[in-house]
């Protein structure tokens, strides 16, 4: 387990740390226009994400499909096959359905798109967000079949292509916020390129393999993921539409940065979500329920004390990181980042959960319990920032609610209890 372990957390880490590098170049490079260009950013990733549902979540299904199958080369390639295709539909769909929305969005005055670099980053953003979705197909045969040191590699790759490109294309473009969007799209090709070359060399798509007794199935599987994965854009990037609205562009920017460093920290942990995923789909469906009970377990203990640990030092250390980041203290960001940081160390030890209750099979529960605390969130979100003076912080308090008891308290008991006992399979 080391060497996944600590390629995953480089993955994470080079995650993270592509963004922090490109954004704080936006901003340095921007001028005046540095905050408004990161709201630009921000923006994007937030609405145009969406697309990366194109996936249809199918990450976790094929996984746990192709760990089902085993040695079943024949069911195997049909599952796999399948799910390329799946996949490869809803993204041609999407592909078609966001520039058509940039298209027409951009010849309406009051649309934030009129502007021709706004129509641009969300382009390159939107498309980028969908090859890497769809990269995914390839990832899940990587990490079936036990090579996630290979997937990790990958995306290391892919992040630090990303750098690369936007520091290229800055001079290039003269257009910082076209540049990031164009960078993280050339690290998109890279992602895909890399795990579809990967992932032949183990299996490969025959298009006799379709079978289409296995779409329904399929479908009903990663229409229960895609729900869950979708109740997340109900809390950060829900949260950035309402402050942009309730409070203007510049005041995202704020809450932004102090999201991102939460996105940092939550990477501390991805890595064991990352490899607990295929490791408890394989030992799940070898019947070895107890030693994955003990790992959630120690995963979870593991999530929380490093959470902690991280963001008492963040906490500490705040203003010259962000004064070293952005060139500017961020007395707005910093204003929120204590709040901001407690619903991290709560919500962070959820990812191991979520890894064992997709790997088992338990989607359902997980699914309607996000969505009801992702509704809750914009709910009472809304309800502060319109009723109250709280303002960023009244948004924050929000998350910190939602959160505690969704992840804090029901995710570690209804884990446990799924894992007295083998648990049947739903197909």
């Amino acid at each position: 387990m080391s060497r996944p372990l600590v390629t995953a957390y480089a993955a994470s880490l080079a995650r993270v740390g592509s963004w922090v590098i490109v954004l704080g170049l936006v901003f340095r490079t921007s001028g005046d226009a540095g905050a408004m260009n990161l709201g630009l950013l921000a923006l994007a990733r937030a609405s145009v994400g969406l697309l990366g549902y194109a996936s249809l979540g199918i990450l976790p299904v094929l996984v746990r499909l192709l760990a089902r199958a085993g040695k079943d080369e024949a069911a195997a390639g049909r599952v796999y096959t399948t799910s390329a295709a799946l996949v490869g539909t809803a993204t041609a769909v999407c592909s078609v359905l966001l520039i058509a929305y940039v298209s027409i969005a951009r010849n309406v005055p009051s649309m934030p798109l009129s502007a021709p670099t706004a129509s641009a980053v969300f382009v390159a953003v939107g498309i980028a967000t969908l090859v890497r979705s769809a990269s995914d197909v390839f990832g899940s045969v990587l990490l079936a079949s036990g090579r996630i040191v290979a997937d990790n590699l990958c995306q290391i790759a892919a992040e630090i292509s990303f750098v690369l490109a936007t520091v290229l294309l800055v001079p290039l473009l003269h257009n910082p916020p076209v540049a990031a969007g164009f960078g993280f799209l050339t690290s998109a090709a890279v992602l895909m390129a890399a795990r579809g070359g990967l992932a032949s060399r183990t299996r490969r798509m025959h298009l006799a393999a379709f079978d289409r007794q296995f779409v329904w199935p399929i479908l009903l599987l990663c229409g229960a993921v895609l729900a869950g994965q979708m109740a997340d854009w109900l809390y950060a990037p829900l949260n950035q539409l309402l402050i942009g609205w309730r409070l203007g562009k510049e005041t995202v920017a704020a809450y932004a940065v102090a999201i991102q460093i939460d996105s940092g920290l939550l990477l501390l942990v991805g890595g064991l979500a990352a490899v607990l995923l295929p490791t408890a789909a394989i030992a799940y469906h070898e019947g070895r329920v107890e030693e994955l009970r003990r790992r959630f377990i120690l995963g979870w203990s593991a999530s929380l004390m490093l959470l902690m640990a991280a963001s008492i030092f963040i906490f500490l250390l705040a203003a010259p990181l962000l004064q070293a980041w952005f060139n500017d203290p961020m007395q707005d960001a910093r204003a929120i980042l204590p709040w901001v940081l407690i619903h991290t160390t709560i919500g962070g030890t959820a990812g191991v959960g979520r890894a064992v209750l997709l790997a088992i099979g338990r989607v359902k529960a997980y699914t309607i319990s996000a969505l009801i605390g992702g509704a809750a969130n914009g709910a009472m979100a809304y309800v502060l920032l319109t009723f109250t003076n709280l303002g960023l912080r009244g948004v924050v308090l929000a998350t910190i609610v939602t959160v505690t008891i969704r992840c804090g308290l029901w995710m570690p008991w209804y884990t446990l209890r799924c894992l007295r006992q083998p648990i049947p399979s739903p197909i």
